[in-house]
């Protein structure tokens, strides 16, 4: 993976968290039982890259001490 890229997990698409989804992989020992979605970890999450939107936000939703120790270390490393 890149480091200039940052990555979050959200719920899967494919299974909607779950871990298991009823689109054709099926077990076909027994045809009720759907097997494990590929798609997502253990915990029905996905890995996907950040927006700077979606970064943007969780950066104002921070408790305001949070915010600002992560601004000034932001400008600390502008300064260098």
């Amino acid at each position: 993976m890149p480091f200039d890229k940052l990555y979050i997990k959200v719920k899967c698409l494919i299974c909607k968290g779950t871990k298991y989804h009823d689109k054709g992989y099926h077990n076909p020992e027994n045809l009720t039982k759907w097997k494990r979605c590929s798609s997502c970890d253990s915990k029905g999450l996905n890995l996907i890259e950040a927006s700077l939107k979606t970064i943007a936000k969780f950066v104002n939703n921070l408790e305001p001490n949070k915010k600002q120790i992560l601004l000034d270390m932001i400008d600390e490393d502008n300064e260098q």
